[in-house]
């Protein structure tokens, strides 16, 4: 598998970006924007949005993507990977048998 999508939120999105085609722009930075969650979709907050990416296996995500407005004016916009519990669970899985196996 090449791909994987992935729930990101980002944080500091300008306002005049907080549409689905800007969020699709800020997004776009990462990798393939699929959807937004729907408390973004609804404005039910507005301090951060959640988007899900298809992005490449090899991707390092970085902590901020700078975010061309095209008046001139660029905007930081932080990036966090948004990990489900499962996933957590199968990586502290995954490093505990690691270290069995290691040892």
């Amino acid at each position: 598998m090449d791909t994987a999508p992935v729930w990101i939120k980002l944080w500091h999105v300008p306002l005049e970006l907080y549409s689905q085609q800007g969020l699709g722009y800020n997004a776009s930075a990462l990798g393939n924007p699929l959807y937004t969650d729907k408390a973004t979709a609804f404005r039910h907050h507005l301090e951060f949005v959640k988007v899900c990416v298809d992005i490449s296996a090899k991707t390092i995500l970085p902590p901020v993507v700078l975010v061309d407005l095209g008046n001139g004016n660029i905007v930081d916009v932080s990036v966090e990977l948004v990990l489900s519990p499962l996933v957590v669970a199968i990586v502290l899985s995954l490093a505990m048998i690691w270290k069995i196996v290691g040892n």
